[in-house]
């Protein structure tokens, strides 16, 4: 069993994990749970794509859009079945 993780392509986006770049999610408060340090990157699945957005769904069930261009920027994590 291979442990690539495969790369993300256009029309194929629902259902991937994907690390989101903090540069990208701007408006996300810090909420102070590790001394100080701002965090870097954000994790969140796709449940949605369509007409060049995505519809992300951040761990704690709040839904974000982003540009299908922007996502496929960002680095895959996996795929849930």
């Amino acid at each position: 069993m291979s442990t690539a993780v495969e790369p993300l392509r256009r029309g194929q986006l629902r259902g991937r994990a994907v690390v989101c770049p903090r540069d990208v999610w701007p408006e996300a408060p810090h909420d102070g749970g590790d001394g100080g340090a701002s965090w870097r990157e954000r994790r969140g699945l796709v449940v949605g794509e369509s007409r060049g957005v995505v519809d992300l769904r951040s761990p704690k069930g709040h839904i974000y859009h982003f540009t299908v261009d922007a996502v496929l920027a960002w680095k895959p994590l996996g795929q849930f079945h």
